[in-house]
């Protein structure tokens, strides 16, 4: 699946895009990295989505300028909740539901840092799904906020052992999505730590088990079931 290049604003952002076999259309997913960017291990989780009959676009939210500058833009947004890679990933979904091979149905999906940014356009962005792994609402944007403006379906994978997510806040996030009848489906896996979705190689894989993070193959795929089977229900052609 190639490399390509889409449109945000002025800008020519890169991005990973992933095209189920066969003659479409299919919903199109907005897949974010996390702090790491746009890597190998992410193109793979995309051709994952798209054998699974999805057309997944990556945006490399580092893109589109000076890296540094691109990064630290980056941050500011996920700090403040307006900036750039809000932007790009509008421009993302606009340039999916775009493609003639695009039914018009979108969702997005996030890890870490791109599971907050899933959170954050869940409401007011035209998605029709949400699915962050280990991501949480920022600091700044309260659970009943995004929850009572919209919340699109949500449907999010957590692990116990994750120390950077106390379990009491996946609580209050299921509990509000609950009362307010949004339709989700959270899960928190036992023995589990941050990142279980990502099999990095490699330096990267050697500094994850460092800092005690395990790739966790079975979680992975029982989260990647429920994901399938949520945006499957939400995303009907």
């Amino acid at each position: 699946m190639p490399n390509t290049i889409f449109p945000s604003g002025t800008q020519a952002l890169s991005a990973y895009l992933a095209v189920p076999e066969g003659d479409g259309p299919w919903p199109g997913i907005v897949m974010i990295h996390d702090g790491l960017g746009l890597n190998a291990d992410l193109r793979r989780q995309a051709d994952h989505m798209a054998a699974r009959g999805y057309l997944v676009l990556a945006p490399d939210l580092y893109s589109g300028g000076n890296k540094v500058g691109c990064i630290a833009a980056t941050v500011r947004t996920m700090a403040r909740g307006k900036g750039p890679a809000l932007a790009h990933i509008t421009a993302a979904r606009e340039h999916l539901i775009a493609r003639p091979d695009c039914t018009g149905k979108t969702a997005v999906i996030g890890f870490c840092m791109g599971g907050m940014f899933a959170i954050m356009v869940s409401t007011g962005y035209g998605f029709d799904a949400v699915a962050p792994n280990y991501g949480m609402p920022p600091p700044w944007l309260e659970v009943d906020d995004f929850v009572r403006q919209g919340c699109a379906p949500l449907v999010g994978s957590y692990g116990d052992a994750d120390f950077s997510i106390p379990e009491h806040q996946v609580q209050a996030l299921e509990k509000r999505l609950t009362e307010l009848d949004v339709p989700h489906d959270i899960t928190v896996y036992p023995e589990t730590t941050h990142s279980f979705f990502q099999d990095n190689g490699g330096m990267t894989g050697r500094l994850f088990r460092v800092a005690g993070l395990r790739h966790n193959p079975a979680a992975c795929e029982d989260a990647w079931e429920r994901i399938f089977g949520f945006f499957d229900e939400h995303l009907a052609r």
